[in-house]
Parts: structure tokens; sequence; C-alpha cells
């Protein structure tokens, strides 16, 4: 175990001055099991593979869809909302004229297309947003997300960053440095809606730069669902104040408690600037799985989350699939006794119960934060908001198959100690995805 834990620190030395690509828990950004599937062989194609679904270079004719309409153009703001670029001259145009995408089969003399022909070509300028492109899942399957990226030589060095929905949700980041060729395959357990995109930002740079981006979808052999353990968006068309589902599993959560104003018809600072709801729970109310969450060597626990008020209790959960009895599962906490702290804990028994835990500092009510809770390897991290704030070690869970299914607002075991706010899309996957320093 101390040869180990060893081997873990020097990795996590390493990654914490690399790029994103370089992190614990993403297999140093070729390919894979990071991103929740199974047959990732960390292969990256040079043309989209059969069966293909999208093809970013393939599908670009200059309109706002691309071939199919599978693909969007936008510009990144940085801050979880978007707009769509304009076509001007065969290319589509951010709000800084210098954010553009095009076919390099249109401009194959620019430097960037001359490395890596057939691609696009995207430019992007030192502005507050970002040139990306998003494909956006049609159904619920598995899918392979392959990416190529090159930053000519003696170009700005450019940050490639692939995420689910929003930018916090982050899948695979890495820089695409002068003349240097990123590469990255990554399987995903995709939910009907699901949003993925490419983003491109120029690093400590003031005129930009650009990068020749090959990006493609393409199906699997693999059976959804193959790492997705649970997936609770809330506004799935069937969801009522009592029933939501596990679009992962089945019927997630029924609803205890008396008040039956759970579901709030639009977000308060509207997280995805498209979601319609989000569960909303205060004490003595909560959900409830009808199953038990698998054990798994690996875990990931993500979720949006609002705290309405200052607690008045020591602490509360948002969420839980702790079984105290075996000594097993995880939790995510809010904790009050010494300044409002974000904490994962893990039970290590005793009544009243006890746990091992993790906290990082909370910063602030009344807005939406996104928690990513990674364990692996004998370590755990915690992301908010997209930055690594903690990686320690920490023992796992037992093994022992868990009695009891999964909570959000509360935990069995500690029933006094609710959340008061909002959740939403809540995430659990039996891998690591990456939870990486600040830049």
């Amino acid at each position: 175990m101390v040869l180990i834990r060893a081997l873990v620190a020097m990795l996590l030395i390493a990654g914490a001055g690399a790029g994103c690509g370089e992190s614990l828990f993403d297999a140093h950004g070729r390919g894979g099991p990071d991103g929740g599937g199974g047959d990732d062989d960390g292969a990256v194609p040079t043309t989209c593979p059969d069966p293909c679904l999208a093809d970013a270079a393939a599908d670009f004719d200059g309109s706002p869809g691309g071939k199919g309409g599978h693909w969007r153009y936008l510009d990144d703001r940085r801050d979880r909302t978007w707009t769509a670029m304009t076509l001007v001259s065969g290319e589509m145009t951010g709000a800084d004229p210098n954010d553009r995408i095009a076919s390099c089969d249109e401009q194959s003399s620019a430097p960037a297309c001359q490395g890596l022909p057939g691609a696009l070509r995207v430019t992007s300028s030192a502005a507050a947003a970002d040139p990306a492109i998003e494909y956006r899942s049609p159904s619920t399957r598995v899918i392979k997300l392959s990416l190529r990226a090159l930053a000519p030589a003696g170009g700005t060095e450019q940050r490639v960053r692939l995420y689910r929905n929003t930018r916090e949700d982050v899948l695979f980041t890495a820089t695409a440095r002068s003349g240097e060729l990123v590469e990255h395959a990554i399987v995903v357990d995709a939910l009907e809606g699901d949003r993925f995109l490419i983003a491109i930002e120029p690093i400590g740079a003031s005129e930009g730069g650009e990068v020749a981006l090959h990006f493609f979808i393409n199906g699997t052999s693999t059976r959804f669902p193959s790492t997705c353990q649970l997936a609770v968006p809330f506004s799935v068309p069937g969801s009522t104040d009592e029933h939501v589902d596990d679009l992962c599993g089945g019927e997630f959560a029924v609803l205890q408690g008396s008040d039956t104003n759970l579901v709030i018809p639009s977000l308060r600072n509207d997280v995805f600037g498209q979601m319609l709801m989000a569960g909303h729970v205060e004490p003595g109310l909560y959900y409830r799985s009808a199953e038990v969450l698998p054990t798994s060597s690996a875990k990931t626990i993500q979720l949006w989350f609002q705290l309405d008020m200052m607690l008045s209790t020591p602490n509360a959960w948002l969420f839980s699939d702790i079984d105290q009895d075996n000594g097993g599962g995880f939790g995510i906490q809010l904790d009050n006794t010494s300044g409002l702290k974000l904490e994962a804990s893990i039970p290590t028994g005793g009544s009243p119960p006890t746990y091992t835990s993790q906290s990082v500092s909370y910063p602030g009510l009344n807005a939406w934060h996104f928690i990513r809770m990674v364990h692996a390897n004998g370590m755990i991290a915690i992301c908010l908001d997209g930055t690594r704030l903690t990686s320690v070690p920490l023992a796992g869970p037992s093994t022992t198959v868990p009695k009891y299914g999964s909570y959000l607002g509360r935990n069995r075991w500690d029933p006094s100690n609710s959340f008061i706010g909002a959740l939403d899309d809540v995430r659990v996957f039996s891998s690591a995805l990456p939870c990486e320093p600040p830049n």
C-alpha cells in the first residue's frame, strides 16, 4: 500500500504541472476508460470509423447545422452561456470576428491545415469567448468521441477542452502546443439531448491563434449503460413532484414527506440555459432510489446544487449511498461545524455513525455550483465548478454489495441533517472522470 500511494503521489505531482490531459484520472490523455464507457482501445482514427454518426469536418458546409443538422457552431462565453455563430463568407464567425470555424478544404494553405488536411480550421481570439463545436446526442446510447488537434509550428498554444453540457463537466482537456498533435478517444454513456462540445482557447497570448481539428462521433458495440450507474436530470418528460427516473437504470426516486412542491418549473440562475426543472428538497423531504448502486473500483459522483439558506444544522447531505451496516458507499455533504465546507465522506462505522472525510471551502449561497467527486487508486478528489480543490489518499468503500438505495438530500444514517435547496443533473459513473487543478 505504501508503494501504491507513493506511485499515486508521483503521478499527481506530475499531472499538476501538466495539461489537464495528463491527470491522475484520465490515462494521461491517451484514451482509457475515464469517460464512462467500456470498449475504448485508445486508438484515434484519421477518418470517422463505422458506424459513423457525425464527422465535424466532413459535415461542415457553412450552414448553421452542417450536413444532417448534427452540429452547432458557438461562442463559448466561459460563463455557462453560449451564442450562435453567424455565417460570413463561408465561415462560421463569432461576435469577435477573429473567432472563426472553416473547412480546411477551402483554406488548405493555412499553416494548421497543412499539418492536418481535411480537418476544420478553428481560429481563436483573446476575447472572453471561445469558438466551440457542439454535437447533440439524438438518442440514449454509448458513443465514442475521437479528436485530433494540431497547432501549427510557431503558433500560439491552444487549450482544447472536450466537455458535456457545461464547461464544468469536462471529459478531457489538453494543450495543443506548437507543432504537436493532440489525440484522444473517449467512450461515453450519452443521454438523449446531451451536448458534447469542443472549445478552443488561446493560452497566454493577446493575438489568438489557430488549430486544425478532427472530431468524430461513432457508435460502439457496447450496451447502454456501460459505466453510467445513475442519471437523474429531473426534466425528463414524465417527471412529477413524486417521481423521477434514473435514466441509467430505471425508476430512481420516491418522494418522502408531505410537501408536493418539489419540482421547480424553471431553474433559478438557469444552469444550462435550456433545462426546465430541478429537484427541490427541504427538511424531511428527499428522493430515495428503488435500487442499489453496484460497487466498482473507481467512482465519479457529480451534480449541480444550490443552497437556499445557511444551515441551521451541523451538516446537510446532498447525496448518499452510504451503507453503515456494511461499511460501504459514499456521501457528499455540507458541513457547518467550523465554517461552511463541502465534504466527501466514507463511513467508518460506529453508533452514532462516523466517517473519514475530506473537505473544501464552500463558495457561497444562492448560486448554482457543480461538484464532481472522484475516487480512484486509493485517492479521492473534489472538483468544484471545474477546478480540483483537493486530492488526497482516502481508503475505498467496502466491496460488500450494499443493502440500501441511494438518497438525494438525505443520508439514511443521519436523517436529521437535511439539505435545503435544489439539485440537478445527478450522475454516478463506475469510472474516474478528470478532476483538474487550476490552470
